[in-house]
């Protein structure tokens, strides 16, 4: 037996042993309490996986409200989740999609789009930009975003915008985005929308290309 099979015996022991001391009034608040501490355990195990391959995740992290890039366990990046239009229940909404039926807690990122820009990053910005993601700071682009969007399945879109006044990309290829996303909408698409300074944005667009791991904390 695995150390990690034999973690998840003592916890299903654990939770049973809670269950049985407690009377039928307490049940449900015992489920809730068992439910919650399974619920950090393959929280824990997903997050020692993800340290263990040595490269850059994301965790949207609405416990902490707050967006982490991750290395090796450790947060390398960071922005407060500021939410344009969501509120906690939108939150929760989000956390449910993402998991789905299955319960995943990671997904790769799908797709990445970005809607508008403007040229020219700072020196300074691309320094610290290029330390996060391992890259020379002269192969990375240069425009700043103002608004651009990851996608995961199960129709989760998150929209990050800044206040920098930024020039359309591709016209065309922005209105059928926009297009397309508004006939999903219907049929199940959730967008949260965040507001961010354009530093933070520029790190956040660089590093999460399609296939990039992320994981999601529940709002406490």
């Amino acid at each position: 037996m695995t150390r990690a099979h034999s973690l998840i015996l003592a916890l299903g022991i654990g939770i049973a042993a809670m269950l049985i001391s407690c009377g039928n009034d307490k049940t449900s608040s015992a489920r809730t309490a068992a439910a919650s501490l399974v619920d950090d355990y393959m929280q824990t195990q997903v997050e020692l996986r993800l340290a263990q391959n040595e490269k850059p995740y994301l965790d949207i992290n609405f416990a902490e409200n707050e967006l982490w890039l991750k290395l090796k366990g450790a947060v390398v990046w960071s922005c407060p989740i500021t939410p344009v239009e969501s509120d906690a229940e939108g939150l929760r909404e989000f956390v449910k999609k993402f998991r789905g039926n299955d319960q995943r807690l990671v997904r790769p990122v799908v797709e990445k789009h970005l809607f508008s820009s403007r040229e020219k990053t700072p020196d300074s910005v691309l320094k610290i930009v290029g330390e996060v993601v391992k890259v020379d700071p002269e192969l990375l682009q240069r425009d700043l975003p103002a608004r651009f969007q990851l996608l995961w399945e199960n129709g989760l879109i998150l929209e990050i915008r800044t206040d920098v006044q930024g020039k359309a990309k591709a016209s065309l290829k922005n209105t059928m985005v926009q297009l397309s996303q508004k006939l999903q909408k219907p049929f199940g698409e959730l967008t949260l929308i965040v507001s961010m300074t354009p530093e933070q944005a520029m790190t956040l667009y660089r590093v999460t290309n399609p296939g990039f791991p992320t994981m999601i904390h529940p709002p406490k």
